[in-house]
């Protein structure tokens, strides 16, 4: 992939940091967080096509399937964007990181608070800056299920945004070795008359076409060559070595957490997340 193009993105311009200075500062802050990826998987990353070259905002929407989604969405985009989760409590490493690069959290029970969120998240894509959205909602870890069903909300704000859509498939291969398969879907727009439930029909057709042209690069194997029991040793492998992963990169990133940033709009500190008094003001 054109990792220099990329890394072009990751400019700030003196006007759009007058205009957007917390945005602007997490944009800068982007690559040391950016740097820290590759320590957060002991796998390798294989890319199927390149990057599509998209003007102005993007919404990227990526397939969900576990913990390090987030951070090979980071690694293999390159350039900074906001990201949407749900409101959760979160691990050190992970809030750090989140309210550093930059986050929206929605409450999924909560229809007003989704609206609300929405609407934040399409102004966000009009200033400009891009957004990283997992339509799917939850992991989706069933060995013969391409992906889960999406959520219609990305709908709306791309219409309403006038975004450009780039769809990514993100599937990690783990019987014969550890990788995980990177694929970029064409991008697309959605139109003011489009319907809501045929753009996410769309979108899952894209998602899973995008997953099988990555499963046919797997390695062949033979039925009588897997072991019945080998999706649940995955499984239980990836959930046993998480709080170990989560550890290693709270280790690389415990200069931070003292780094006191307090964002004027919440009285919080933009690392950490909490109430702070002391540090830079913005």
């Amino acid at each position: 992939m054109n990792i220099e193009a990329n890394k072009k993105n990751l400019k700030v311009n003196y006007k759009q940091f007058i205009s957007h200075p917390i945005i602007s500062l997490k944009k800068i802050i982007h690559p040391i967080f950016l740097g820290m990826m590759p320590s957060r998987r002991d796998f390798d990353l294989k890319y199927i096509n390149e990057k599509p070259k998209v003007e102005g905002p993007v919404l990227y929407l990526v397939t969900h399937a576990n913990s390090h989604d987030a951070p090979i969405t980071s690694e293999s985009l390159i350039e900074h964007f906001y990201i949407l989760i749900g409101k959760q409590p979160l691990e050190l490493v992970d809030r750090v990181f989140f309210n550093a690069n930059g986050r929206f959290e929605v409450d999924r029970d909560d229809k007003e608070d989704g609206k609300k969120t929405a609407e934040k998240i399409t102004n966000h894509l009009k200033k400009g800056f891009n957004v990283v959205m997992y339509p799917e909602g939850t992991w989706c870890i069933k060995p013969s299920q391409p992906i889960n069903h999406c959520k219609w909300g990305w709908v709306d704000i791309a219409r309403e945004s006038n975004a450009t859509v780039v769809p990514i498939a993100l599937e990690y291969y783990e019987l014969t070795d550890k990788c995980c398969y990177i694929n970029y879907g064409k991008p697309f727009k959605v139109n003011i008359n489009d319907s809501k439930q045929e753009k996410n029909d769309e979108l899952e057709e894209i998602f899973t076409t995008l997953k099988y042209e990555i499963w046919t690069q797997f390695p062949q194997m033979k039925r009588s060559e897997v072991d019945p029991e080998l999706w649940d040793k995955v499984m239980k492998k990836r959930l046993f070595l998480l709080p170990f992963m989560l550890l290693m990169v709270a280790l690389s990133a415990f200069g931070q957490r003292n780094l006191e940033v307090k964002d004027v709009t919440t009285g919080l500190n933009v690392f950490s997340g909490q109430d702070t008094e002391a540090g830079m003001v913005i």
